[in-house]
């Protein structure tokens, strides 16, 4: 098998040639009810495009069978193999929740440790939970061939993620249900990080996960302040009966720093009733970073701690879509980094990035633009607290 990968072609589409070729020999198609190209369904064939219906086909000797491949869906399963370094690939049509369960549960057994992306498909989530398997989250790489990696350097900065140690604490398998008993371990990580002297920088999750991380950070330094980049202010009461929600995260950190120790940027969305104890409160600046040099300049002279939260739909929906609550209206990623520096120059003793939702951003360009902010927010932290 391996010298036959050597020799694959990854520009070839097996499929799609064996169904152009079909298309061109004008068999006529007496399948029951469907596959007619389109003739029985011209609302189809509108919304789709005649030449997507024209190859709308069953399954038939020149075309292969999936149930039991020999020929071009066979030819086409190697090639995925071979690009994702595997030793067999499967192709499933129809939905692929049951066939991912089924693959597995074939595989794993209770205790078996399986290599997953953060952003993996909930139909694996809910075979671990079936099977007892352990899942371990890994960085996925990017071939070269196939597509684009983040680099480590940054031409911002002029500085490099390998110029520096930086420790990774690993990812929390938080309780599902609890959000208190979530916060307790986010809590306790954090302070343990804290006990070692390092800075804590937390990613992922929804906004709630920066209580957590603001409680263990506050029994550490008591006179904290925290820099919020957000579009949401954050600062409901509750939010469908919860006091413990991403819709009021900085109000529940409010209740633990008081008035004027929170600063907030970007803010073009919430209630009322939170713009009006923002008024109060809060050192709020709507819409984008106004005010932020004035309030570094003062937190560098202060030397106040601060703690920096961002969330990542401050950034305009056409930079940032992959977000479950877009907001229109946000900063550009430049503004984003430059606000970013500009905090860094203060004693920042914690952070946390945060609302990435991969999977409502296909085109992966989200993922790409939090992995940015993130090396950037690293660097910026070690260039000035190294």
């Amino acid at each position: 098998m391996a010298n036959n990968r050597s020799r694959l072609d990854q520009n070839r589409a097996p499929i799609y040639e064996a169904l152009e070729q079909f298309r061109r020999m004008r068999v006529v198609p007496f399948d029951v009810p469907g596959h007619k190209r389109g003739r029985g369904n011209p609302e189809l064939a509108a919304f789709l495009g005649q030449q997507c219906v024209g190859v709308d086909v069953n399954s038939m000797k020149p075309l292969d069978n999936l149930c039991h491949p020999v020929s071009v869906i066979r030819e086409a399963e190697d090639l995925a193999a071979d690009a994702f370094g595997a030793a067999h690939a499967f192709l499933m049509v129809g939905g692929t929740t049951s066939s991912v369960q089924s693959m597995v549960l074939a595989a794993c057994k209770r205790g078996d440790e399986i290599i997953l992306p953060r952003n993996v498909h909930r139909s694996v989530i809910n075979a671990l939970v079936l099977c007892g398997a352990v899942p371990v989250y890994v960085n996925p790489e990017t071939d070269a061939r196939l597509g684009i990696g983040l680099e480590t350097y940054s031409p911002y900065q002029n500085a490099d993620l390998t110029d520096f140690d930086l420790f990774d604490s690993g990812d929390l398998e938080l309780c599902f249900g609890s959000a208190e008993s979530a916060l307790n371990d986010i809590e306790s990580r954090a302070a343990e990080i804290l006990r070692d002297n390092k800075l804590p920088l937390l990613l992922g999750g929804e906004h709630l996960v920066t209580l957590g991380a603001v409680r263990a950070v506050l029994r550490r330094f008591p006179d904290l302040h925290i820099v919020h980049f957000d579009a949401h202010a954050d600062l409901r009461q509750h939010y469908l009966g919860a006091q413990l929600s991403h819709a009021c995260v900085l109000r529940r950190c409010h209740d633990l720093l008081g008035d004027g120790r929170i600063h907030q940027f970007c803010i073009r969305s919430g209630e009322r009733e939170e713009f009006a104890f923002a008024a109060a409160h809060t050192d709020l600046h709507p819409f984008d970073f106004d005010g932020l040099p004035a309030l570094a300049h003062w937190l560098r002279q202060t030397d106040v701690p601060v703690y920096l939260t961002i969330d990542l739909d401050c950034l305009d929906p056409g930079v940032f879509p992959g977000t479950g609550t877009p907001e229109a209206g946000g900063v550009s990623f430049v503004q984003l980094l430059d606000a970013i520096r500009q905090v860094c120059t203060a004693r920042v003793v914690g952070a946390d990035v945060n609302e990435l939702a991969p999977m409502l951003d296909p085109s992966g360009a989200s993922t790409a633009t939090a992995c940015k902010v993130v090396r950037e927010l690293l660097l910026a932290l070690c260039t000035h607290h190294s």
